[in-house]
């Protein structure tokens, strides 16, 4: 019990209801303040950060619903001269990822700026360590969508629609609080632009400045229309970034929308190899396209698939189903395991989009209602709704996946979730970003998710908010591009965009294959993928060592050359190290940390052309030398010597030297 002085009484007469009610309120926020306790950290967090937790209600507004625990690493700047000049913290996309899983990641991308600032990696309430979402039946994914969404949301209880970005946004504000950061830089990828956004409408004034990359912007939540159109012009630029690919298909678009027309009225049911040569018998329709195109964003070499399928749908036209069903057992549909706290939780996935979504039913309503609504969305949807791919593919593809496909999310799980006890949108629909908050928007134009809708949000933005688009660059900037990350690393250390010239260079340096360094960066792709020799695009004579070829000679070293390339794009996709050519024959593959070797054991591209030796691909430098024996038709035999340096605009050519038909053959074929 306080004792109240005369003094103090005196000054208690003077004070009004109002002040009163302001201190009152101000002792009890204090009182209930979040406090950070920190902890050792596991195994699995990274080298240098240290671990921590916050406790946030899990309702803020029911307290009896108990709480959550918020985990969070933190990496403090290197420079021990003076404190901290500002804190980043980050937000991957999803949703229902681990955002500390990304630690590496982030640690090696926001590096520059780690001298003075800190680096704040928080873990979204449903994910990682902040009680991670374990929903067996959308984890491991395999039956009824239905079904297996209603469990998870009854599984939650009560708090099934608090998992939303509105209450992460109020989440991150508790963990700043706690560790007393004045203001935040917030980078966030694909769905986390939501969380960036959620963020910035509620608190504005601890916002230094907001990165938002490759974001999820649209406001119409509920039918992702135009992502089946990302997808197909993707793989067009692709094909025309190729040399390859672009000198032997005029049209891919047309191609593409040609296969997706023949797999709608034509499936059919074959065994297809993977990298590894490992058999998958396979059901391919119209749908299997998008797991094609998904695929292989984030792994080497990246957008292969988008490469290869204009010379895969151009074999199907010939009856020559063989390329096409091994994209397809390379391209399972997405399905997680494991441990969901380890990476991604597709219950937490569900969870947060259901609860931010604007859907075209009421959320409150029951189940059946907002059923009939779906089916009603659906039957309103036009002929041309994703183009060039059939509204069934599409919808098709979305249900062997729950949550997501291509980034994007379907409302139909959000028919059979839990009606929310208090919905509370993350920010209001088509609410501006706040004035006050310097923002940086950036998307890739190869980008299969949302390169229009990030332009178009623009508006949403305050005059001069820079837009920048990064050319060959996937789905999140920051991971694919160098030009990339020194824009955005300005943007955080200045709060200007400044010099942004190097987005529009499509050999920008990234990272390449292999391990070895960043340099210059040129997309692969496949011409053809002949049955037989003489159906080869043929190689070109190289006149800097004339010798005399025919016709026949140029398409036997061209499919040699293509039976190598095949080899080593097949082993950076490999688990193991035996593998399998296209069409039979095995290669062995044998990695050290300056090179790959691959000793190939009559592997066959085409038919008829099997190719023996042995292939060596230089780390450091993507520098490919390949001696190999060549068994061709008839007569065609001998041996031959490949030399390129591969993803090097500088260096398009193979060169190839060595004897067919005991005459000597000098010629030049496209590398990628």
């Amino acid at each position: 019990m306080v004792q109240v002085t005369s003094i103090s009484r005196w000054i208690w007469a003077f004070v009004t209801p109002a002040v009163v009610a302001a201190v009152l309120a101000s002792a009890a926020a204090s009182a209930a303040a979040p406090k950070a306790v920190f902890h050792a950290c596991g195994p699995e967090a990274f080298a240098g950060f240290e671990c921590g937790s916050v406790a946030a209600p899990l309702d803020r507004m029911r307290p009896s619903a108990g709480s959550i625990t918020i985990e969070f690493q933190l990496f403090r700047h290197w420079d021990s001269a003076g404190p901290a000049t500002g804190t980043i913290v980050t937000s991957v996309g999803g949703p229902g990822y681990s955002n500390t899983a990304f630690s590496p990641v982030w640690l090696l991308r926001f590096l520059p700026l780690l001298d003075h600032r800190d680096l704040l990696v928080i873990d979204h309430r449903g994910t990682g360590g902040s009680g991670a979402i374990d929903c067996p039946g959308l984890q491991h994914f395999t039956g009824e969508l239905a079904e297996a969404t209603r469990a998870c949301g009854l599984a939650l209880t009560t708090g099934a629609d608090r998992y939303g970005s509105g209450d992460v946004a109020d989440d991150v504000e508790a963990v700043r609080a706690a560790l007393g950061i004045s203001r935040l830089d917030y980078y966030g990828d694909s769905y986390g632009a939501v969380d960036v956004r959620a963020y910035a409408y509620r608190y504005p004034s601890h916002l230094r400045s907001a990165v938002l990359d490759s974001p999820w912007v649209t406001e119409d939540w509920a039918f992702a229309r135009d992502e089946a159109r990302y997808a197909a012009q993707a793989q067009a630029i692709v094909c025309r970034r190729s040399p390859s690919c672009s000198g032997a298909n005029d049209d891919p678009e047309d191609t593409l929308a040609g296969l997706a027309r023949e797999l709608r009225r034509h499936p059919f049911d074959g065994v297809g190899y993977d990298a590894d040569g490992t058999p998958h018998t396979l059901h391919v329709d119209e749908s299997t396209l998008f797991d094609i195109l998904e695929n292989d964003h984030y792994v080497d070499p990246a957008f292969l698939n988008q490469g290869e399928l204009t010379a895969a749908a151009k074999a199907l036209a010939r009856g020559d189903r063989v390329p096409l069903l091994r994209l397809a057992a390379e391209s399972p549909p997405q399905s997680e395991s494991g441990n969901p706290a380890a990476l991604l939780t597709a219950g937490g996935t569900v969870a947060t989009y259901c609860s931010d979504a604007r859907l075209p039913w009421s959320k409150t309503a029951p189940e059946t209602q907002r059923a009939a609504v779906f089916s009603a969305a659906l039957r309103r949807l036009p002929a041309e709704a994703y183009a060039p791919f059939s509204s069934s593919a599409w919808f098709e593809a979305l249900r062997r996946v729950p949550g997501g496909l291509l980034g994007g999310l379907t409302s139909e799980a959000c028919v059979h979730w839990p009606a929310p006890d208090r919905p509370d949108p993350p920010y209001p629909a088509n609410q501006s970003f706040p004035a006050s908050v310097p923002a940086l928007v950036l998307a890739g134009d190869l980008d299969a998710v949302s390169p229009a809708e990030a332009q178009e949000a623009m508006s949403l933005f305050p005059d001069g908010t820079p837009y920048v688009q990064i050319a060959n660059s996937g789905h999140v900037t920051l991971w694919w591009n160098d030009c990339a990350q020194r824009i955005i690393v300005r943007f955080i250390d200045t709060l200007q965009a400044g010099d942004t010239t190097c987005a529009r260079d499509a050999h920008e340096p990234m990272h390449q294959p292999f391990g070895a360094g960043p340099g210059p960066i040129q997309l692969q792709g496949v011409g053809a993928f002949p049955l037989r020799a003489q159906q080869a695009p043929p190689a070109a004579a190289d006149r800097s060592a004339p010798c005399r070829t025919t016709l026949a000679d140029r398409r036997v070293a061209a499919t040699a050359w293509a039976s190598v390339q095949d080899a080593i794009y097949r082993s950076l996709r490999m688990a193991g190290d035996q593998g399998r050519g296209l069409r039979g024959g095995s290669y062995h593959v044998m990695r050290d940390d300056a090179a790959v070797t691959i000793d190939l054991d009559g592997i066959r591209f085409a038919e008829d052309v099997s190719v023996a030796g042995v292939a060596t691909v230089d780390r450091a430098t993507s520098a490919v030398h390949a001696s190999i024996h060549v068994d061709g038709p008839g007569p065609f035999d001998g041996d031959l010597v490949a030399e390129a340096i591969l993803w090097n605009p500088d260096h398009p050519d193979a060169t190839i030297r060595g004897k067919l038909r005991g005459r000597d053959v000098a010629l030049r074929a496209p590398a990628f």
